[in-house]
């Protein structure tokens, strides 16, 4: 009989099978909660190989109307683009895969509209939590509070606090980063830096990062810092790349947003002529090259994996009272 002739097995259905009554059958599948029947080992065993003979499949559906949790957690993010983005959709997947919720992460391509579009779609799912990497405060507001009124609690990868009753915050520590880039180039005798960020994509936070940068920068009399540049193409990096090659002072140092675009840079400053690994250090942001890159470059790792565990454990505790955790970066010393 085919598949699609068969009917779907019921929890009446599998009782009758096995011999029970559907609360044991609801006990057997649901060891942790507390029910009025007490099960042996073996009337389990007996249920759980029935359920197996059977095909039976629960249905959260039932449970969800009944506890008013759909087991799903919403994940916004600017971007998929990159590495880091990838992994930490991976990682937040794992550890809420394994309690039994399902990550449904999406990204806004910087598109307020879009962001509009996934955070209501996240509310007409009534998820159980949104983690959101991205937002246009200001034209979005009313979603949020919209999830506030609901108890829909969020978890906000930013590095500064939300102002929601039920939200946490987590963030890397931005400024430990740029202090590990400038002791690394201190350590390799570097004097000049100069920073790349993107024009478009990314670029608020590209100018955060330039930020955290200046202010480090002045904690080390022997550095100085370069105006920074913002490219929108690797065409941009290409023409940067030729007029260094042109400057009578140019940096020795650059430090790039991310690891893309520091490889990027990187073998322009080939092209043009330049060593990015002894002439001008090129470094970026994420620390998770692979075999792959043209280029073994110096990094700060961001731990994701360390932050969506974070956020699970946010989650499972219920821990959301406006607090601010840092995630502290690593230093990946590559091309020596």
């Amino acid at each position: 009989m085919s598949s699609r002739g068969k009917k779907q097995v019921t929890i009446s259905m599998l009782a009758e099978y096995a011999g029970v009554s559907r609360v044991a059958v609801y006990a057997a599948m649901n060891p942790e909660k507390k029910t009025t029947v007490n099960l042996s080992g073996k009337t389990r065993e007996k249920i759980l190989n029935a359920a197996k003979e059977l095909g039976y499949v629960p249905n959260d559906m039932g449970r969800t109307l009944v506890s008013g949790r759909s087991r799903n957690v919403g994940l916004l993010l600017q971007s998929h683009d990159v590495r880091m983005a990838r992994r930490l959709v991976s990682a937040c997947g794992q550890f809420f895969g394994r309690a039994g919720y399902m990550l449904i992460p999406d990204t806004s391509q910087n598109s307020v509209e879009r962001e509009r579009e996934i955070l209501s779609s996240f509310l007409i799912k009534r998820v159980d939590c949104v983690i959101v990497g991205w937002l246009a405060y200001e034209k979005n507001c009313d979603l949020l509070e919209q999830f506030d009124r609901c108890g829909i609690p969020m978890i906000h990868l930013q590095s500064h606090s939300s102002d929601y009753a039920r939200s946490a915050t987590i963030a890397f520590d931005e400024a430990a980063v740029m202090t590990l880039l400038c002791e690394f180039l201190t350590r390799k005798g570097r004097r000049r830096i100069g920073y790349i960020g993107f024009a478009d994509r990314c670029s608020s936070a590209s100018a955060d990062r330039f930020e955290f940068l200046r202010k480090a920068v002045k904690t080390h009399p022997e550095l100085t810092l370069e105006s920074p540049f913002y490219a929108a193409s690797a065409t941009d990096c290409r023409k940067y790349a030729e007029s260094l090659k042109h400057l009578p002072r140019r940096p020795d140092a650059l430090i790039c947003f991310n690891d893309q675009l520091a490889q990027v840079t990187g073998v322009e400053l080939k092209f043009a002529g330049l060593d990015p690994l002894h002439e001008i250090t090129v470094a970026g942001i994420d620390g998770y090259g692979d075999a792959f890159d043209p280029l073994p470059l110096p990094s700060v790792r961001l731990p994701v994996e360390k932050l969506a565990e974070t956020a699970f454990s946010i989650f499972a505790s219920e821990d959301f009272h406006q607090q601010i955790i840092t995630i502290s970066p690593e230093m990946v010393e590559r091309g020596e």
